[in-house]
């Protein structure tokens, strides 16, 4: 399994996509924290790109930068911010035993 798909996935904004990977990844055994992890790099990439004047200085990899920005366009820069903050919520939820990650995850990827 290509745990970089789950970005991908993410980045197309297609919801039956990213939930069949989704599926797929915890199929192959992927950690949901890795997943997390996946999705975080995801969003937190996009937000620069969206944010960013000087694409350059952010010091991600060509091919990265150009699959972001193609991506960065398939949501707001508002959007992508909400995104970032159900993160860091269900981090700290599942940190303090409120929630499992496997289950919040999916939730949220039905929420896209």
């Amino acid at each position: 399994f290509n745990i970089f798909s789950l970005g991908d996935c993410l980045g197309t904004r297609d919801r039956k996509k990213l939930w069949l990977a989704f599926a797929e990844a915890l199929h192959y055994g992927i950690e949901p924290e890795e997943i997390f992890w996946q999705f975080s790099r995801a969003v937190k990439n996009m937000l620069l790109v969206k944010k960013s004047s000087d694409l350059e200085s952010l010091g991600l990899h060509p091919f990265v930068l150009s699959k972001t920005k193609k991506f960065s366009q398939n949501f707001s820069a508002d959007e992508l911010s909400e995104f970032s903050n159900k993160l860091v919520n269900i981090f700290y939820e599942v940190r303090n035993g409120q929630r499992e990650m496997a289950i919040a995850l999916e939730r949220l990827v039905m929420e896209i």
